[in-house]
């Protein structure tokens, strides 16, 4: 009997979710509009947003600069912030001192919300881009 019940315990948190997962509810992130999903990726709802946390990868040929421009402009004007990456990360982040609409091309751009329980991380890829979207509580 005893050994019955210390497997229930240990595969209980296998069958149901754990409180993180069931607490955090992943806002939706818009798709680049024209961007594919890249085979075995999980694409967008129907509405062109990504609604799951995870990592996607988008085809499109525009230039990563426009990629960027449109998910700093969407992100921060719903409420999200724009990450501070650390000290010489990403060389490329003090080409200018003006973080208004990007001037210059990043490698990554990360955005966070909800105290940084909800983040997202826009990164380049050949021939587009990916999403990683991430949602807990940390």
């Amino acid at each position: 009997m005893r050994a019955l019940l210390f497997v229930a315990l240990l595969l209980a948190p296998l069958v149901a979710p754990g409180s993180a997962a069931a607490d955090c509810a992943v806002p939706p992130i818009p798709v680049y509009p024209g961007s594919q999903p890249v085979a075995g990726s999980v694409g967008a709802d129907a509405g062109g947003w990504v609604a799951n946390a995870g990592h996607t990868v988008w085809a499109t040929p525009d230039s990563l600069r426009d990629i960027q421009m449109f998910y700093y402009i969407r992100l921060t004007g719903s409420g999200w912030g724009e990450v501070a990456q650390l000290p010489g990360q990403y060389p490329d982040q003090f080409a200018s001192s003006d973080r208004g609409p990007i001037i210059t091309v990043l490698p990554v751009l990360e955005f966070s919300r909800d105290d940084g329980r909800q983040d997202v991380r826009i990164t380049a890829e050949a021939g587009g881009y990916s999403i990683w979207l991430e949602c807990g509580n940390y």
